[in-house]
């Protein structure tokens, strides 16, 4: 057909391509505000959406933190939220601090028995001795968070296995021997960094915290306990600190 018939303009064929016009570009609009709406949507729930828990993560992470044998802190990391190890401490003229850190196979190496079918596996994986500040968990009459002290320190691995449905809060059972007739020391904690484990959860660096004279070279220790594994830890001549098992009451 053509537009010009007759040196006229055919109105009738130019209205129609008009109109067929009108209705393309209101249905790419329709199409064009559709796509633009889902997109919003979509943009709008990502960033309402919040990120799930992680089911593993059974104890929440705090603000809570552990003062190290150098007086520094470091807080509870990772997915089991427990202690950043302490950084590494040497011998200085001014603290005379003696840090040692063991490796597989510990020095002195237990299991206790809460149940039949729950039980805490203990591994020694250091010791300090020197001045120090006493942490953050400590509060008794005698001492208090932030005192001055000169002490022994035990660094344990504690692994709580089993499925006792809670955290079991665990004594601090160690005690130092003071004398040939027997007499034993306490620790200043009565209980551990950690306080109560939970179930399948690795605590590392619980400490046992003995106050000592400055000048006591050799000292004899007691798990205490059904364990009452004794060993003594002795400060070489060259200034080291070295352990040595010397009986088994119990087990281990």
């Amino acid at each position: 057909m053509s537009i010009i018939t007759q040196g006229k303009n055919n109105w009738k064929f130019i209205l129609i391509v008009v109109v067929l016009a009108i209705f393309a570009g209101v249905e790419i609009l329709i199409n064009v505000s559709s796509y633009n709406s889902d997109l919003i949507f979509l943009s709008f729930f990502n960033e309402g959406k919040k990120p799930e828990k992680n089911i593993d993560n059974k104890i929440a992470c705090t603000q809570e933190a552990k003062i190290c044998p150098d007086g520094s802190s470091v807080g509870r990391t990772g997915l089991n939220c427990e202690f950043a190890e302490c950084p590494a401490v040497k011998t200085d003229g001014t603290t005379n601090l003696i840090q040692e850190s063991f490796s597989y196979p510990y020095p002195v190496e237990y299991r206790y028995n809460h149940t039949a079918t729950h039980f805490f596996d203990y591994s020694l994986t250091g010791l300090s001795l020197g001045k120090r500040t006493v942490p953050s968990f400590v509060y008794t009459s005698n001492y208090k968070p932030g005192n001055e002290i000169y002490a022994l320190t035990l660094y344990l691995k504690i692994k709580n296995i089993g499925r006792y449905g809670a955290g079991v809060c665990l004594d601090n059972t160690f005690r130092l021997l003071t004398n040939e007739e027997g007499d034993l020391l306490a620790p200043v904690n009565a209980r551990f960094n950690a306080d109560c484990l939970y179930d399948d959860q690795t605590y590392f660096n619980q400490e046992v915290i003995f106050v000592v004279p400055e000048s006591q070279k050799i000292f004899n220790i007691t798990t205490g306990g059904e364990s009452n594994i004794f060993f003594t830890v002795t400060v070489s001549s060259e200034g080291h600190l070295k352990v040595e098992k010397a009986y088994t009451g119990g087990q281990g």
